[in-house]
């Protein structure tokens, strides 16, 4: 599954503006933007998803004469109203394992400001192990001690 769409937000540095906006703007545009997210997302992904892990990729477009954010704290605390949107939309808590997050930001010239909302599928391997195994982790330490010079 790939889907992906692009919503008319712009989205602002949700940690820079918390001193200097008034909280009732702050609580409207969080409000608008979770609404805007989830209708999206329920109309176009929620019937496609079929339970299986994914990825949700935020892409912050930036149109012309705008600045990126730095890539901590201030582009994923911009996606926050949106990203609950999204977990509203499919029906999930945004902390559910299934769901991995992203975000990235471009210049974009053909728009003026936007976000992009990718879901694809993620990749599973049911071969992935956390932690080796007992044989295994002893196979590491005699090949460690067969470096070292050791037996």
């Amino acid at each position: 599954m790939k889907i992906h769409f692009i919503l008319p937000i712009k989205v602002v540095s949700e940690l820079n503006k918390a001193g200097h906006e008034h909280w009732m703007k702050t609580a409207n545009r969080r409000k608008q933007q979770r609404f805007a997210a989830k209708l999206m997302t329920a109309g176009q992904v929620k019937d496609k998803w079929d339970g299986q892990p994914i990825t949700v990729t935020f892409t912050r477009l930036i149109g012309k004469g705008g600045r990126k954010f730095d890539s901590g704290d201030n582009l994923s605390s911009s996606f926050k109203a949106i990203r609950d949107g999204v977990a509203d939309g499919l029906e999930i808590n945004d902390n559910d394992p299934r769901v991995t997050w992203e975000y990235e930001q471009v210049k974009d010239a053909t728009h003026m400001y936007g976000v992009k909302i990718t879901f694809t599928d993620t990749p599973f391997s049911t071969e992935a192990k956390m932690f080796p195994t007992l044989e295994e982790f002893g196979n590491l330490s005699e090949a460690k001690g067969e470096k070292d010079g050791k037996e």
